[in-house]
């Protein structure tokens, strides 16, 4: 990486914080709800199977509405996936929302309008806008968590629990790619909106990319704001889907068999078994959904390491 684009990248590390220093000190969400999948008409059964067989998140409820059908994918003790099939081809990839759990929906909606962030209430649930810069909206819903309403229909649950799944857990981030002027604006809209804490960024070597890190302790959860380096960059993913949701990642256990597990049954990989335990981390993506453009990362993290990607890989800022 040339000079230039090292002081480019240091500028939008100071950028950033300085809104993280003006930013209220409001309270750390505390618990992630559910994922929100928005999905295409007619593709509700093959991306309900798709994230089944990847995850081992089985269905559990599938209701109709006016709006369309819902079907809740869930494992006991974790955050459910929420696919929702509407009447228009889905605009970017499917990850529409990410769900929060708050104290007082009504409460948070209140302190997003005196910051002057559009929001809207769904029934006992507070959503903002799809953002421009990050492609999703955020929801936040009472203690309670949220619930789909509509009639409940049967499902057809074609895929069975293999053992690995047992190894695959709870959510650990999702990368949100961004364009490279947006990072810095990204990171702090997230971090007004959730409380979490900015931990820094890291130039990812292979990808040629910027990783900005806001993590929700209480939630164990982070959200990663991913760009090029320079504006202007020719970057495939946001020509073919603009700002948007790149991958979900969920924590991993004994990953090596788990991927191993997973090949076996016919999934495809993107990105091959990377790093090593005395690195503090191992990592494998799957092949980009051709039903949500989504993709699947699994990972395993040794030795309290909280990085995303072995130090071989990425530097600090």
């Amino acid at each position: 990486m040339n000079s230039s684009r090292s002081e480019d990248l240091r500028a939008v590390e100071e950028e950033i914080l300085r809104g993280a220093a003006c930013i209220g000190q409001a309270g750390e969400v505390p618990a992630l709800d559910h994922l929100l999948v928005r999905v295409s008409p007619g593709h509700l059964q093959a991306v309900a199977d798709e994230i089944a067989a990847l995850t081992g998140y089985l269905p559990t409820r599938a209701s109709v509405s006016a709006g369309g059908r819902t079907v809740t994918l869930a494992r006991p003790g974790l955050p459910p996936i929420v696919l929702e099939e509407g009447t228009e081809e889905v605009q970017g990839t499917g990850l529409a929302a990410i769900a929060f759990r708050v104290e007082d929906p009504d409460d948070h909606c209140r302190q997003m309008e005196e910051r002057e962030i559009p929001c809207r209430r769904i029934g006992g649930t507070v959503e903002t806008e799809r953002s421009p810069l990050t492609g999703i909206a955020l929801r936040f819903a009472g203690p309670a968590g949220w619930r789909p309403g509509g009639r409940e229909v049967p499902l057809p649950c074609r895929v069975g629990e293999r053992p690995y799944h047992r190894r695959i857990g709870r959510p650990d981030h999702v990368a949100v790619r961004v364009r490279a002027e947006d990072r810095a604006a990204a990171v702090l809209w997230f971090m007004q909106l959730t409380g979490g804490r900015f931990v820094g960024s890291e130039y990812v070597v292979p990808f040629r990319s910027a990783n900005s890190v806001v993590r929700l302790e209480r939630c164990g959860f982070a959200l990663n704001v991913v760009s090029g380096t320079a504006p202007g960059e020719d970057e495939p993913f946001l020509a073919r889907f603009g700002p948007g949701a790149h991958h979900v990642a969920f924590e991993t256990a004994e990953i090596r068999e788990t991927v191993a597990a997973l090949r076996g049954d016919g999934t495809a990989f993107s990105l091959p078994l990377t790093g090593a335990r005395e690195e503090g981390i191992l990592q494998a993506m799957t092949a980009r959904s051709p039903h949500t453009g989504l993709m699947i990362e699994y990972i395993e993290r040794y030795g309290g390491y909280e990085g995303y990607f072995s130090p071989e890989l990425a530097r600090p800022l």
